[in-house]
């Protein structure tokens, strides 16, 4: 949301279950009021030492962090408003090597295999995303493995 009364580009995370209504509606004035405070760090606990009533408004709108920077012409000043990362992990983490490791004997994971196996380097990675809507194929899922709050 650009907002010209703001000076920075702000990021605030929302808990699960957050109200984003009544966050658009309050955040503004609260993130006007850090700057006039010239507060500009990213860790809520230290302003909940410093300013606890801001802090408890924040904490109301179930806000979980924030960071500011300064703005650029992609980033002008005002905020986004992201939801918290959420979810876990409730069994079958011991199987979930060997369910990368057959993913990555499947043919279709040959060039994969290659750049790892040819890259000159000391260390090779690789990273596996799976979205919620694809945990059916983790180890176990039909279990209930993978659970979302």
């Amino acid at each position: 949301m650009r907002d010209s009364r703001l000076t920075r580009m702000w990021d605030l995370r929302l808990k699960h279950g957050a109200r984003v209504d009544q966050a658009l509606r309050d955040v503004p004035d609260l993130l006007m009021h850090l700057e006039q405070c010239g507060w500009l760090d990213r860790r809520l606990w230290l302003l909940r030492k410093s300013d606890p009533v801001t802090a408890a408004s924040l904490d109301r709108l179930g806000v979980t962090s924030l960071w500011s920077q300064r703005p650029t012409l992609k980033h002008p000043p005002g905020f986004y408003l992201m939801p918290e990362p959420w979810g876990s992990w409730e069994q079958g983490i011991e199987s979930l090597p060997a369910f990368v490791s057959d993913l990555l004997a499947e043919p279709h994971m040959g060039r994969l295999r290659r750049q790892l196996a040819d890259a000159e380097v000391d260390e090779r990675n690789a990273f596996l995303f799976l979205g919620w809507e694809h945990m059916e194929s983790l180890p176990g899922s039909g279990r209930g493995t993978c659970q979302r709050f």
